[in-house]
């Protein structure tokens, strides 16, 4: 195969990519050039020493957030390493092949628990480089393949480090998350600055994925190449083949199945990872391989994958996916040799350790649903919202089957219960044999109602791509963008209370007013309580109601703090409520709260 990574291609992604650097640098350089004109300007002067101050201050504040966001802390990859004193055989098949591809000997193996095989550099300096080179090799993968389609996965991998696309990786992740921090870091601050970067990030950050998916893909094809050349078309293709297969089937069958014990174990299961190898030996249908390769060999690449689509993938490399044949899988038995029943033995043991506490936990919850359900079920459920109740609780249990029917019963009592009827189309969607039908469902639910739009645009577009219906998913893409930045912004005018905002009457009935004052009248340093409602441009329908806390006397700013945090998060709203503090630097927020109508709902004698 010949290289597909266009050189001026690499060159444009990274350079979009070093733009981010520069608008940043831009803007440090603009606001300190500003805050130095102010100093300048105020020296002259009354009161200059505190302006300067007060400027110099604001200044450190803001450089603080940009600089610190540009420290992105990259996690180790973690795993059981091995090396030539531990587990020889891998350790020497890797350096030969490593030797063969032409990547570089400077790497640490890492085994894991995953089915897959990847390589990581790791910035040890951050910033700064200094990168550590992981392959990482998962012990089911080794468990479920042959050593030939080994080597063409690992070949791939080789590639990867030969060609430096994990550093690449690092440093475009790298750049996306600095700019996320910085505006995170500056809207959690209510930082003045975060105006600055926010319009440029909405419009840089969709740019900068979209070349940097397209340069992951086209890497994906670089490094297709060498494991080809090193093991093989047919090694290679017929390893990607497989390895769908059984990924399908480790998810959908042993992991389900193992984690449908919560309802009724209170403890994980020993020895999961030799159960597997058990599993993994079972002889896999025929016609259960053919439906994962047809499935597979349909689907579009999604324009945000990193990796082509197998199709794509089993093209450029030259290979029929109809001379697939299932290969002896040898290669944990050769590769990890006497070692191997050892190494089983200490995944199994860290994943129970690992899983214990979320087990614990899931099964205590499965025990109070199933109670919940058999009451339901004792008292009759003969109505709408006890049968929406069970159909949720069947669903949480895995018992999608039975959750549909419990749908289709609240459709007979009420067919424009648009969540029953939504619930039953994403049930629909998700099974190959029903999903035109679900699509179907879920399209006529937000026609009538735009509430669902942004979860049913994702489900039907994931569908569309599964079904190699590219061309058609992109109108359901374009509209579920549309409705994630109409949620973007309603969530940022619902998180903040402006001085510019229009507040309104609260309009609830007295005894809910009442309901919030009775929680509240125990705290002695209220003086006073305002209820109002803050007037939004997206989802008006769903009120959001501010109320304004005024304090006695001059409590220090963490109490003030403090008790509206506490405010916030245990008191008992009728809906959706900021809690704002009304003294000192928000003496004008008391003033604006005051001229609402019956927005004083409390005032302490």
């Amino acid at each position: 195969m010949t290289e597909r990574v266009d050189k001026k291609y690499k060159k444009k992604a990274w350079q979009f990519s070093i733009l981010g650097y520069v608008y940043i640098a831009a803007i440090v350089l603009a606001v300190s050039a500003t805050a130095a004109l102010i100093v300048f300007s105020a020296a002259k002067a009354h009161g200059a020493l505190y302006v300067a101050f007060k400027v110099i201050t604001a200044l450190g504040v803001f450089l603080f957030i940009i600089f610190r966001a540009l420290w992105v802390k990259f996690e180790k990859p973690e795993g059981m390493e091995v090396n030539e004193g531990n587990v020889p055989e891998l350790a020497e098949f890797i350096a030969q092949l490593g030797a063969e591809v032409g990547g570089p000997k400077n790497y640490r193996i890492l085994l894991t628990d995953d089915l897959n095989a990847s390589i990581v550099q790791y910035p040890r300096l951050g910033i700064f480089g200094w990168y550590q080179n992981y392959v990482i090799v998962g012990v089911p993968l080794l468990m479920v393949a042959s050593v030939e389609e080994i080597k063409g996965i690992l070949a791939h991998e080789f590639g990867h480090l030969k060609e430096t696309h994990g550093i690449w990786a690092v440093k475009i992740h790298r750049n996306r998350e600095v700019w996320i921090q910085i505006v995170e870091n500056l809207e959690a601050k209510d930082h003045w600055g975060a105006f600055l970067f926010k319009r440029f990030f909405k419009w840089y950050l969709p740019k900068l994925d979209e070349y940097s998916y397209s340069l992951r893909r086209e890497h994906e094809f670089e490094a297709d190449g060498d494991a080809i050349r090193v093991a093989g078309k047919d090694a290679f293709g017929g390893a990607l083949l497989k390895f769908e297969i059984y990924a399908d089937r480790i998810s959908n069958c042993f992991w389900k199945e193992t984690f449908m014990k919560m309802q009724t174990c209170n403890e994980p299961a020993e020895g999961i990872f030799e159960k597997m190898a058990c599993f993994l030996k079972e002889t896999v249908d025929v016609g259960y391989q053919q439906k994962v390769i047809e499935r597979e060999l349909r689907a579009a690449t999604d324009d945000r994958d990193t990796h082509p689509s197998i199709k794509e993938r089993l093209k450029a490399a030259g290979y029929d996916p109809a001379s697939f044949e299932m290969r002896e899988s040898d290669a944990a038995d050769l590769l990890l040799g006497e070692k191997k029943n050892e190494i089983v033995q200490e995944l199994s043991i860290k994943w129970k350790e690992g899983i214990t506490p979320f087990w614990e936990h899931k099964y205590d919850e499965f025990q109070a649903l199933q109670a919940e359900l058999r009451e339901l079920e004792a008292a009759g459920e003969d109505s709408e919202g006890d049968f929406m109740r069970a159909a949720e609780i069947l669903e949480e249990l895995d018992r999608e089957q039975e959750a549909l029917g419990k749908y289709e019963k609240v459709l007979e009592i009420n067919p424009e219960n648009l969540e029953a009827l939504f619930s039953k189309g994403r049930i629909l969607i998700a099974n190959e044999g029903s999903g035109a039908e679900g699509k179907e469902i879920i399209d006529k639910v937000m026609a009538t109602d735009n509430e669902y739009s942004y979860y049913g645009t994702r489900l039907v577009y994931g569908y569309l791509l599964q079904q190699g219906r590219k061309e058609e998913s992109k109108a359901y893409y374009e509209k579920g963008m549309t409705e994630a930045a109409r949620i973007d912004e309603a969530m940022e005018e619902r998180d903040v209370l402006k001085y510019k905002d229009s507040l309104a009457p609260h309009g609830l009935e007295s005894d809910q007013v009442g309901r919030i004052i009775e929680q509240l009248a125990g705290m002695e340093k209220i003086k006073e309580l305002y209820l109002v409602r803050k007037e939004v441009a997206h989802y008006s329908e769903v009120p959001l109601y501010v109320l304004g806390v005024r304090f006695r006397g001059t409590p220090s700013e963490k109490y003030i703090m403090n008790t509206v945090n506490e405010i916030a998060q245990n008191v008992d709203f009728p809906g959706e409520t900021l809690v704002v503090p009304l003294n000192g630097d928000n003496s004008l927020y008391y003033r604006k709260h005051k001229k609402v109508e019956n927005s004083l709902i409390f005032k302490k004698s």
